[in-house]
């Protein structure tokens, strides 16, 4: 549905999954956000102004083993990956730059939460 709607001007799935292999993807604050950041920074001519917007979202409570290790158990960055107690996350936690002086928008970090 989305190539009848988008055409050619969408990636691929496979082009989608070749990008995302090389980028850690884990809870936290990744440096691949931190990256970008600076090279919006640097390139703009401008001072760019960007608030800070933090919002939780309802997820899917499961749990998955990937062979290596459990994802979908709470985690709030720290290396937490050894510890099957931890309850299923109900909630991510995503913090998002929004620049009021350009156009775009950044997710800097994530973190999956209990429900408070």
């Amino acid at each position: 549905m989305c190539r009848s709607t988008f055409g050619s001007s969408l990636p691929h799935h496979k082009t989608l999954s070749h990008w995302y292999q090389h980028i850690d993807a884990a809870p936290g604050f990744p440096k691949e956000a931190n990256d970008a950041l600076a090279l919006k920074i640097r390139n703009s001519p401008n001072p760019l102004f960007f608030p800070m917007i933090m919002d939780e979202m309802a997820i899917h409570q499961q749990a998955e083993f990937d062979g290596k290790e459990v994802h979908g158990l709470i985690n709030l960055g720290f290396d937490e990956s050894d510890d099957d107690s931890l309850p299923l996350a109900k909630e991510a936690f995503v913090l998002l730059l929004v620049c009021i002086n350009s156009h775009w928008k950044l997710p800097i970090g994530y973190f999956f939460v209990p429900m408070d």
